[in-house]
């Protein structure tokens, strides 16, 4: 403690706590004067007689107890530090007992001599600043009434309503002669050029109309004598229920900003300083904040910024420089660069938006201020740095600009009123329909101005009404051109709510239909005359498929007679050679009846199976009206009984590979049909390239109600530019080829079945597999 004598008032009740007091006090060898009093009454006498530095208050005294008393001896002595000394431990007590304004709260046993010391030097310390504070802002106060810069308080309508004498005087106006009149007219008319200053484009205005606050650096105000005055110049709103109601208008000459700003400067050290709650505020604020001496080297921080930087408390960073806290050296470098620059020139930065990368890699912009401190003296000894992570409000920023951006390359109109009908946005699309310049000013424009006056008619009458009531409104209209062009269009309004229940605007998007409309036209000429068309199409359709029939049946007409030709070969050489046997018995006269009876009924047997084919060829080709159940097996199996001589003379041979019989719904000689022409493209395939063991498999099963029936060749495949084309309609690679064979196919199978038809290239060879429904799923 200091070697001043302190004189310290103990109020306390109980001896033998007072002696306590006095022996805690006595071992610490300082300069302490105690006086004791038993009771308030006491206390109150004691304070009069002698000049009292402290109190210790017990709060349980004769005549007082508990908060009550805290509350009597602030009364008597405001301006005491008061240190509360009792036996009752709470926490809630001791909380109301500061915020009543006891300097602090001890608890009788668990405090020692130096504890009870350093309250005692803390108190009076926290006491001093409070009373240093109270006469600084008493100081402020006289300031505000007495300061040399001009105040003005300017109305709702712009007139001047209040000037301070400071303000009379740096303008040359008597009080009289500037009240009543209209600010902007008689002092800020002109710029410092000298020319005109219109009313829209002042700041002060603009703080009146929207209460956005203004600070102008630097301006240029008008005295009643002409000449001009530099000033700097602050302008906030004045509120009254939410409403704004004036502007307060300070402004001073620049030349004294030096001095003010020293003052400012030191004012706001000290308090940086001396006062503990600014360091609480400061550290609950979102913004960053740090400040470094002139030679770059950090003094201070508050929380924020410390956790920013990985620091567990501010302290840490004292004494620590860019280098100690950027782990990229150049990133250090050019911060120091840049505070250098800054202190040296004496030149604050505002506002400075820097990008950098985040933890994560993502980029993160900050709102950096950076102003340089001054000493008394007025040099400047360090610079105050701020900034704010505006990440998400320039990411939102940057959304608003792409969907502008979106919004005007829409080669729709869109556009947006307000409640009477003005336009207040239209987009470039919107300009180009109606033929109004990219930079034209829409104010005076209207919604009737973009409608003829029939139409606008059904806007007003009924499309406005829905909004109203539904919020928004759909249909047909009409846009007018500046050329006098009527656009058709299709139109959207909707309505656009604030906090009010009335629509605070409406947005629209209109399309233009005219090439819609035309379509329609044609449309409706087209529908007139489409029945006709489509009957004409229908009879040319069927009569090119019943010519691709009609070529279809002929091509397997063919193709049967030379199976027929390969079936009858073998029992006609056999005739042959019995007659030739017949003829060599008879001249040998060794033909009897019992041998011609033999060769009769040989005769007839071969006679007989040219015969079966025959039938099996007709039965063949005729067609089923109507579908039916038959078996896959039996259908594949006639099939090959019609080409099995021409198959075995070609030397291929012919696997059928299967489990049981499979029954299918449709049309079974179709069928058998689209089998056989991929039987014959397989055989011919393989006899066109002389395989050296030709060989044809046939596989056939049942899944989940389908037949699937599959057919592979090893004739070495088809090209893909081939197979790609090989079920259209006259295409063929055979010589004298239809090219109609593999198209029937399909058809048949997919739309007379219902089933499908595919093909695919396999290693060596080709396959077709065909998949119809079964007959208990048809």
């Amino acid at each position: 403690m200091e070697n001043q004598s302190i004189c310290v008032l103990l109020v306390e009740d109980n001896p033998a706590d007072a002696r306590l007091v006095r022996e805690l006090l006595g071992e610490l060898g300082a300069a302490i004067r105690l006086l004791e009093a038993g009771s308030l009454a006491a206390a109150m006498t004691r304070l009069a007689e002698s000049n009292v530095d402290l109190v210790l208050l017990d709060l349980s005294l004769p005549d007082g107890f508990g908060l009550g008393s805290l509350t009597r001896m602030l009364a008597v002595a405001p301006t005491l530090p008061v240190v509360v000394l009792t036996g009752l431990k709470d926490d809630e007590l001791a909380s109301e007992a500061i915020h009543l304004g006891a300097q602090d709260y001890l608890v009788k046993g668990e405090i020692g001599g130096y504890r009870l010391a350093q309250v005692i030097r803390s108190a009076l310390e926290r006491k001093k600043n409070e009373r240093e504070l109270r006469q600084l802002k008493n100081q402020y106060l006289s300031i505000l009434t007495s300061v040399n810069e001009g105040v003005c308080v300017i109305g709702a309508a712009g007139q001047v309503t209040f000037a301070n004498p400071a303000a009379c005087t740096l303008l040359g106006f008597e009080l009289d002669n500037l009240l009543g009149q209209f600010f902007h007219e008689r002092v800020h008319n002109h710029k410092s050029d000298q020319s005109p200053y219109p009313i829209e484009e002042c700041p002060y205005y603009q703080t009146l109309r929207d209460g956005i606050p203004c600070h102008q650096q630097e301006d240029t105000f008008w005295r009643a004598d002409g000449s001009a005055v530099p000033v700097e110049v602050n302008s906030s709103a004045i509120l009254e229920d939410g409403k704004i109601t004036g502007t307060v208008i300070a402004f001073r000459d620049i030349s004294v900003r030096l001095h003010s700003e020293q003052v400012l400067m030191s004012a706001q050290a000290k308090l940086l300083e001396r006062e503990y709650f600014l360091r609480r505020v400061m550290d609950n604020i979102p913004q960053h904040i740090l400040w470094k001496d002139l030679n770059s080297v950090f003094r201070g921080c508050n929380q924020v910024a410390a956790q920013s930087l990985g620091l567990s408390n501010p302290e840490q960073i004292v004494g620590k420089t860019d280098f100690d806290l950027y782990p990229d050296p150049a990133a250090a470098q050019y911060f120091r660069d840049q505070d250098d620059a800054l202190m040296e020139s004496d030149t604050p930065l505002h506002h400075h938006i820097e990008q950098f990368s985040g933890q994560d890699g993502k980029p993160v912009w900050l709102d950096i201020d950076k102003i340089p401190l001054h000493n008394l003296g007025g040099k400047v000894n360090g610079l105050l740095i701020t900034y704010e992570d505006i990440t998400a409000r320039k990411l939102a920023q940057d959304e608003r600009e792409q969907l502008a951006a979106v919004i005007d390359s829409s080669p729709d109109f869109i556009a947006t009123c307000d409640p009477d009908q003005h336009l207040r946005f239209m987009n470039q699309g919107g300009r180009a329909m109606l033929g109004i310049g990219a930079e034209e000013d829409l104010s005076s424009l209207c919604i009737r101005d973009t409608h003829p006056p029939r139409d606008y008619r059904r806007i007003a009458e009924e499309a406005l009404p829905t909004v109203m009531e539904k919020g928004v409104w759909r249909g047909e209209s009409v846009l007018l051109g500046r050329d006098g062009r009527e656009i058709p269009v299709s139109q959207i309004i909707i309505a656009h709510y604030g906090e009010s229940a009335s629509p605070a605007y409406f947005s629209t998007v209109m399309r233009d239909i005219g090439d819609l409309k035309r379509s329609e036209a044609a449309l409706k000429q087209l529908n007139e005359t489409l029945a006709q068309r489509v009957r004409e199409a229908v009879a040319k359709t069927r009569d090119a498929e019943y010519l691709l029939v009609q070529q279809s049946r002929h091509a397997a007409m063919g193709e049967m007679i030379g199976n027929i030709a390969h079936q009858w070969r073998q029992p006609l050489n056999a005739l042959s050679i019995l007659i030739t046997n017949i003829d060599l018995d008879y001249q040998d006269g060794a033909l009897n009846q019992a041998a011609l009876d033999d060769y009769q009924q040989t005769a007839n047997r071969l006679i007989g199976k040219m015969s079966t084919t025959i039938d099996d060829f007709r039965n063949f080709f005729s067609p089923h009206k109507q579908p039916q159940s038959f078996s896959l097996l039996k259908a594949v199996q006639d099939t090959l009984r019609l080409i099995e001589a021409s198959l075995r003379n070609n030397g291929i041979e012919v696997a059928l590979n299967g489990a049981g019989d499979i029954s299918l719904w449709g049309y079974p000689n179709e069928f058998g049909q689209v089998v056989l022409n991929l039987l014959t493209n397989a055989k011919e395939a393989i006899g066109e390239r002389n395989i050296a063991a030709p060989r044809i498999e046939i596989d056939y099963s049942a899944h989940e109600g389908e037949a699937l029936l599959t057919i592979r060749d090893n004739a070495g495949g088809i090209a893909d530019e081939v197979s790609a084309k090989i079920f259209d309609p006259y295409y063929t690679t055979k010589r004298g080829g239809t090219g109609i064979g593999l198209y029937m196919s399909k058809t048949i199978i997919e739309n007379n079945m219902k089933g499908r038809l595919v093909f695919r290239s396999i290693s060596g060879g080709a396959e077709f597999s065909i998949s119809v429904p079964q007959a208990e799923a048809a």
